[in-house]
């Protein structure tokens, strides 16, 4: 509908007239979009005729509105503090770059005296406006803000006192407080929320494992297929170099895979028997343990290795590629200068892809958890000692020393209150996010544990040929941990000191797989919500569940013990993350999958979000849900395949989230955002490339996230939804497939407040029409921001809204208002659509 009247009357309203009524005042509504958020509770008699009270599942601002949570969270590359350089967990001097970043072993002079900042992750204070500024454009009205026990207490508590005044004593970083203050003050500017967020994976950035991108074998050197067993053993081998005389000599590591949290004096701490100081370091166990001292290959393991091979592949012969793994043990392992590496000098974390498969795998990783969550059932007989060390209780000098769970929950609760203390006043702080995605499933330390308990090794193969008795699994599962070497080989006490084991409860280790959730990780929260709660009385605490025994097989018949509601915590968000199908398959650096657009254009998540919808009323008292994580990888196919598509596929799978998203009417928060994308390494920790925001800045996929959404709602939102130009829709003769059209649906208002509905420029670039059921509507064109007034508050009213795009080709009837930047005109409206809705 171009006509030139309309334009000039368009023209005429826009310069001299207030066609949509008195303009409000801007400046005060956009002051007024942030507020202290709280959960609302309402109170009942119960039969006893005591009274009950219920939790509303939903977040209200000060004003009585309704948060409708559309986040973000930011940024993935804070896993990857800008003071680690590869090879190092630290920065490596000048002086010393050649030699450290082009020896791996790397030789002792190059692991320097520890030094850790995650000063300017996500991004430095000065880009702070333009990246908030970025998200707010994009549409999202809340952050959940990334940081981590590393970030707050790098060092030891009690040992920071030659340090300088950036540490308290108990070792917090001062500095980095107030920078990530200044991060969540310049939030607010942009009418954005923060959700604080304490993050890890795999539980720290100090378990990690190199590996060679680029393995080669034959003659002439030919690459294994991805994905395959070749590929992923050679891919733990760095190549065998021959220079021109012949001599054969080790190449590099070109990556690395790590964890991301806890700093390293907690490792040490679980970990007591590690030294994380030894050249072999991050080495990947199978391959450091194939030397032995005396200089010759350790040939029961390559035997192990061998096993694993006929097992997997019965009947085929050797593969030529053996023959390159044997050709680097050979010149690995040659007299004086075998490289040796005891159990202690290394870890068993895995170049693995996922890499949380690190959770399922790791003796290591399960260690650390298990000392944390349950150190003091786990390892009943240690403790930490006045002079910081883990010791048998037997060998402590203070007979009252803290037991590992003490010890490092103690420290993650001060690390907390730190934080708290330092954003509490912030309005917009909308919670604090305990811990993302704890671990609570403990595979690798029960079987560890059947070792010491049986003392025989070859109870493992047992218990898994009895538990996996079809095809030969068991025997198989078994022959891979045996060849890979994660299990210790004998029970001898020297072998048992060494990987760690000599102090388990090994019934205690199996009964954590089972009652993890309510035994372990509720009391975890409860601890650390309250504690949260007495230093910020408004706190609203998100939770989320562990990945556990429960989460893969679901509830179990008779024995069941799930997550509840944490007691004694007024406020709580129930915050689960969802990735469905999308990682690569198992193996080392495994290229990102590959998928057809078919295989998503027509895929519904409604059904299977709705199952965290319900888990909340079922287990935890109805309390708000909101997604804290989900997304997709942007390089599906591989980076230049997914660019030639305009990251079709990834756009389609972030379509189907936010249709799920609204169908259920659920608060989302997108993994991620990273200023510094790369097409390469992705958010620079193990290749993750899930950031919105691509190496030049800009948005990539917009379309299935850049959609007209409600941020505010002065009533109770009944649903709300926007049609993408990926929306799939089943053709029907005669009609207009809707594209770029926004509806919503609002019970009895309940605020004088506006509801605020973002309207982007990138959707509607030559203007919107806007339907209402009554009352008025104004658009701040810079804000992106539709402020709608409805008036009907007759008992029972519903109100409408209806957002569509203007088409040369296509009239529009009966609108209410037709908006175009900064200019704005009042239609008749639309009989059938006002005066609200009374419900009979």
């Amino acid at each position: 509908m171009k006509f030139p009247l309309f334009r000039f009357v368009f023209v005429f309203c826009a310069l001299f007239l207030s066609c949509a009524g008195e303009q409000p005042d801007l400046t005060d509504l956009r002051e007024g979009r942030i507020s202290r958020i709280s959960t609302h509770t309402k109170e009942t008699l119960g039969p006893d005729g005591n009274v009950v009270v219920h939790q509303e599942p939903y977040l209200r601002d000060a004003k009585g509105r309704y948060l409708q949570i559309r986040g973000i969270n930011v940024s993935g590359s804070h896993k990857a503090p800008l003071t680690e350089e590869f090879p190092s967990r630290y920065p490596i001097p000048e002086e010393l770059e050649e030699l450290c970043k082009n020896t791996i072993p790397m030789p002792a002079e190059c692991v320097p005296e520890l030094i850790v900042d995650y000063m300017d992750r996500p991004f430095p204070l000065a880009d702070a406006d333009k990246w908030f500024g970025k998200l707010a454009s994009l549409g999202f009205n809340s952050v959940r803000l990334i940081t981590n026990w590393e970030s707050i207490q790098p060092f030891q508590p009690g040992s920071c006192g030659d340090k300088g005044e950036r540490y308290t004593d108990d070792c917090i970083d001062l500095v980095y407080l107030e920078y990530y203050e200044n991060l969540v003050a310049k939030a607010k500017e942009y009418g954005i929320y923060v959700l604080v967020d304490m993050h890890q994976d795999v539980f720290s950035r100090h378990l990690m494992a190199y590996y060679n991108e680029n393995p080669l074998y034959g003659d002439p050197p030919q690459a294994p297929s991805e994905g395959t067993l070749e590929h992923l053993v050679l891919s733990m081998m760095p190549n065998v170099e021959t220079d021109e005389e012949g001599n054969e000599s080790l190449g590099n590591y070109t990556d690395w895979v790590r964890g991301h949290g806890a700093p390293r004096w907690v490792v040490e701490t679980c970990l007591p028997e590690k030294d994380l100081d030894s050249v072999h370091w991050g080495v990947p166990r199978p391959i450091a343990s194939l030397c032995m001292e005396n200089g010759t290959p350790d040939l029961g393991l390559i035997g192990n290795i061998n096993a694993m091979y006929a097992k997997l592949f019965p009947g085929e012969p050797s593969a030529p590629w053996i023959q390159e793994a044997l050709r680097y043990i050979s010149v690995r392992c040659t007299g004086d200068e075998a490289d040796f590496a005891a159990p202690n000098e290394t870890t068993d974390f895995l170049p693995a892809t996922p890499w949380l498969l690190n959770g399922v795998l790791s003796l290591d990783v399960d260690r650390c958890f298990a000392s944390l969550f349950a150190g003091d059932v786990i390892f009943p007989d240690l403790v930490v000692d006045d002079d910081k060390v883990t010791k048998h209780i037997d060998d402590a000098v203070n007979p009252d020393a803290p037991n590992l769970k003490e010890y490092l929950q103690g420290a993650y609760e001060r690390v907390w209150v730190a934080l708290v203390e330092q954003v509490k006043d912030h309005d917009n702080v909308i919670g604090y996010d305990l811990m993302n995605e704890p671990v609570g499933a403990f595979l690798m330390l029960t079987l560890a544990g059947l070792v010491k308990q049986t003392n025989a090794p070859e109870s493992v193969k047992e218990f898994l040929v009895g538990t996996f008795p079809d095809d030969d699994l068991g025997e198989n599962i078994y022959n891979v941990i045996a060849g890979l070497n994660l299990l210790p080989s004998d029970v001898e006490d020297e072998t048992l000191e060494a990987w760690g084991m000599a102090h388990i409860d090994a019934f205690a280790a199996l009964g954590l797989n089972f009652n993890f959730d309510a035994e372990h990780l509720q009391p975890f929260y409860e601890r650390i919500g309250q504690k949260i709660q007495e230093k910020d009385p408004n706190a609203i605490i998100w939770f989320e569940p562990a990945t556990s025994i429960r989460t893969i097989t679901g509830p179990s018949p008779f024995w069941d013990t799930p997550l509840t509601r944490p007691q004694g915590i007024k406020q709580l968000v129930y915050a689960p993350h969802w990735y469905p199908d999308i990682y690569p398959r198992p193996g080392i650096n495994s290229s990102p999958r590959e998928f057809n657009a078919d295989e998503w254009l027509y895929r519904d998540f409604t059904e299977p979000l709705s199952e965290f919808v319900e888990q909340a009323p079922a287990w935890l008292g109805n309390v708000p849900v909101v997604l804290g994580e989900f997304g997709t990888y942007f390089n599906f196919g591989g980076i230049e395949a997914s660019l030639e598509s305009d990251y079709a596929i990834s756009a389609h799978v972030l379509n189907s989230y936010y249709e799920a998203f609204e169908e259920l009417g659920v608060g989302n928060m997108i993994w991620c955002f990273a200023p510094d994308n790369d097409h390469d390494y992705g958010e620079h920790w193990n290749h993750e490339d899930f950031s919105i925001i691509d190496p030049n800045g800009e948005a990539r996929g917009w379309p299935s996230y850049v959609r007209t959404h409600a941020h505010a709602t002065s009533g109770q939102l009944i649903r709300q939804h926007f049609y993408s130009q990926y929306h799939y829709w089943d053709p029907v003769y005669g009609e207009i497939p809707p594209e770029r059209v926004y509806t919503l649906d609002m019970r009895l208002v309940e605020s004088d407040a506006p509801t605020e509905i973002y309207v982007p420029d990138l959707q509607y670039p030559d203007g919107f029409y806007v339907w209402v059921s009554d009352g008025h509507a104004y658009f701040d064109s810079e804000q992106q921001m539709l402020y709608w007034y409805p008036t009907n508050k007759t008992a029972g009213t519903q109100h409408h809204l209806r957002i569509e795009a203007r088409f040369d080709d296509r009239e529009a009837l009966g609108w209410s208002y037709y908006m175009e930047g900064a200019s704005v005109i009042r239609g008749v409206g639309d009989s059938t659509f006002s005066g609200g809705e009374v419900l009979q």
